[in-house]
């Protein structure tokens, strides 16, 4: 065995006993038997990769065995966030549904939720926004909407929905971007707060807490 291959077999190793102390304890006799399976296999990069499988697959069984949804705090926190993102998400589409029915009493009320109050200013990026971003701005915001439920209902599937709301996001802005510049006009707040931690981070944050499982019945 070379020195290279030695180092190998001390990662493999190494890997599969701190999979050992992480993974929960009712779990850990599927460690023991990685750790002798490891043994059993010749090829030292085969084996480095047998140990790293064994240690994700442990992080993965920590982290569902933390159950943050049977956390009250946690999923009306996580719900009141997603709706949140729902409505910052879905506003754009909405103040141009709202403008072009002429319903003046629903644009002032939407008014509320932009900077200064002030939805007329908006109007050239309600005109130069093509229906097809709309229409993924709503889907966005019913998947965020989703997301909310199932946080509250301790359903897993939320973390999947919340995930889809953030790219649905992520898309509306890219394609958003090219037709709201040649109109000239500046659309909410450009703070990290505003543009990255409030619709990216914070989501994120509760999609991988809905992905950490849930007892069989919630007690706080």
């Amino acid at each position: 065995m070379t020195l290279a291959h030695g180092r190998l077999r001390d990662v493999a190793d190494a890997a599969l006993r701190f999979a050992m102390r992480v993974m929960p304890p009712a779990q850990r006799r599927w460690v023991l038997a990685a750790r002798y399976e490891l043994r059993a296999i010749e090829d030292h990069g085969a084996a480095l990769r047998w140990a790293l499988g064994g240690l994700r697959a442990a992080c993965m069984a920590r982290w569902r065995s933390l159950r943050l949804l049977d956390q009250r705090s946690v999923r009306w926190s996580g719900a009141a966030v997603l709706l949140c993102c729902a409505a910052m998400v879905m506003l754009p589409a909405l103040l141009t549904l709202g403008f072009r029915l002429q319903q003046g009493s629903f644009l002032e009320l939407l008014a509320r939720m932009t900077p200064g109050d002030d939805w007329h200013r908006l109007v050239p990026a309600m005109q130069a926004l093509p229906d097809s971003v709309h229409v993924l701005l709503l889907a966005a915001g019913f998947c965020y909407l989703a997301g909310a439920v199932g946080v509250l209902r301790r359903q897993e599937a939320a973390a999947v929905a919340v995930l889809v709301g953030v790219a649905l996001d992520l898309a509306t802005r890219v394609i958003g971007q090219v037709f709201i510049e040649p109109a000239a006009v500046v659309v909410g707040n450009s703070s990290i707060l505003a543009q990255v931690i409030v619709p990216l981070v914070l989501p994120l944050l509760w999609s991988f807490a809905a992905s950490s499982g849930r007892g069989a019945e919630s007690t706080s």
